[in-house]
């Protein structure tokens, strides 16, 4: 049995797709609305399976969740991996989606709760970090971030 090493509810989609329908003797477009909650698992093995990779299911006409797998070796790209959504019978648009991002600024508290070096050091490495839509390989145009500060 797989052990999850790391899960993260990362990122909501709110996508418009484009649905075809067709009339007598022209197409129309009519547009149909789509969300996708996706999740992210980690593994502790260093890939994951190519057919456990990605899940979908059905919440609600409308409402898809994906849960998307990786092992601790393999880099994320979430919109490829969602473009198989399509295949999968989920209509999906990934120059519609937005992404919704959550964020957490770091701050010095008024009252360290630690030693100065310790904090300095914690500080520093969690500024220099890779933000999540580079690590997520999400296009910095289509992401939405809602963030907090956190006073250590």
């Amino acid at each position: 049995m797989k052990q999850i090493l790391s899960s993260w509810v990362v990122l909501f989609l709110i996508v418009s797709a484009v649905a075809q329908t067709t009339t007598t003797a022209t197409p129309r477009r009519k547009a149909a609305s789509q969300s996708v909650a996706a999740e992210l698992q980690e593994f502790r093995e260093a890939l994951a399976a190519q057919q456990k990779q990605i899940e979908t299911l059905q919440q609600s006409p409308g409402i898809h969740r994906v849960v998307l797998r990786y092992g601790f070796m393999e880099s994320p790209n979430i919109p490829r991996a969602l473009e198989d959504l399509n295949a999968r019978g989920v209509v999906f648009d990934p120059m519609q989606a937005s992404y919704f991002l959550g964020r957490e600024v770091l701050v010095p508290a008024m009252v360290p709760k630690m030693p100065w070096w310790r904090l300095w050091l914690f500080l520093v490495l969690a500024r220099n970090a890779v933000p999540a839509t580079e690590f997520f390989r999400i296009p910095s145009d289509r992401v939405v971030e809602l963030g907090v500060r956190v006073a250590i």
